[in-house]
């Protein structure tokens, strides 16, 4: 956590190289590069972590978002909800809309009993949908459209979708608009949400050390948090388990705190730099000791706010120096 130029993106990609190279064997990582495309363009950090870069629209990510493992009524059905659900966390459908996108879904599963449907089908079925039904234009239709002018997604993954999760990735959004950065990034969630819950728990080692399987890293997730995007907060919450980690670089402490979910309740290690602060409880149960937020405002650069073993109160870091 940190405001802009604090060092935060700098820190997190240190670090995230470290345990990759250290790990002693392969961990897949997922990096959503949001803002600028630095991260994307490092191509120090790029090979440190043995990456691809996916920038859309003019690469498509390697994934169909409404894959599902087994083609059955409820599988269908809960892939067309979560795949809703996504895009109401960034359009913010009304009550028809929302039946509208599980129609819509729904035929595209009937119309592809033997294979995948892809965005453009979702597009076709939509256009078709809204006239014979006479339905109005509206915000559903507009963002189902944006699929087409920005395409997204592989139309036909020819067996590299799996390989997709097996292997690092940083998906450069930049170059899209900002509703689709977060909707590509949403979608991307949903389908490795649904393929992490399948998997076994990850195994312990003697010191009860959980095996890391795969690690999401959400650069710029002040974007992200505010959007009530379920897929999201039940990654965070349940996906421990399964060996799977989430890294969280974001401006402020404050944006963890939503008001439907908090996502500090899960935060592992906190590594604040200097930044405003205007909840400090939050903070201070999360690093164990009182916090002021004058100080934490004030931070000298490379210097960050950190819960330190054996210690009773934040201790002051020196994580970089120039």
């Amino acid at each position: 956590m940190g405001r802009n130029g604090s060092g935060k993106t700098r820190t997190g990609l240190a670090l995230l190289s470290q345990v990759v190279i250290k790990a002693g064997y392969a961990i897949p990582v997922l990096v959503f590069d949001y803002a600028k495309g630095d991260i994307a363009a490092n191509e120090a950090f790029i090979n440190s972590i043995g990456a691809t870069v996916v920038a859309p629209p003019e690469q498509r990510i390697p994934l169909a978002p409404l894959s599902i493992v087994q083609r059955d009524e409820h599988s269908s059905r809960l892939a067309a909800h979560r795949f809703r659900d996504s895009i109401n966390s960034v359009v913010r459908l009304g009550p028809k809309q929302h039946s509208r996108c599980l129609k819509i879904i729904g035929e595209a599963y009937e119309v592809a009993p033997g294979s995948t449907p892809d965005l453009d089908d979702l597009v076709r079925i939509a256009l078709r949908m809204y006239e014979e039904h006479d339905w109005p234009e509206d915000s559903l239709l507009a963002c189902l459209r944006d699929f087409s002018e920005f395409p997204l997604f592989h139309s036909s993954i020819n067996g590299t979708e799996h390989r997709f999760f097996q292997t690092s990735h940083v998906i450069d959004l930049h170059g899209l608009p900002e509703g689709l950065r977060k909707l590509a990034a949403f979608l991307v969630l949903d389908r490795l949400y649904a393929e992490i819950m399948t998997l076994p728990d990850a195994p312990l080692d003697a010191a009860g050390n959980r095996q890391l399987r795969f690690i999401i890293v959400i650069d710029e997730a002040h974007h992200y948090l505010p959007c009530k995007q379920p897929t999201l907060e039940q990654i965070v919450r349940e996906v421990r388990s399964k060996g799977v980690a989430v890294w969280l670089l974001s401006q402020s402490p404050d944006d963890f705190d939503q008001p439907r979910y908090n996502f500090a309740r899960e935060v592992g290690l906190a590594v604040v730099f200097s930044c405003v602060l205007e909840k400090p409880k939050m903070l201070e149960a999360l690093l164990g000791g009182e916090v002021d937020p004058k100080r934490l405002s004030q931070l000298p650069a490379g210097v960050a706010l950190t819960r330190v073993t054996g210690s009773e109160e934040p201790a002051e870091v020196q994580i970089w120096t120039t």
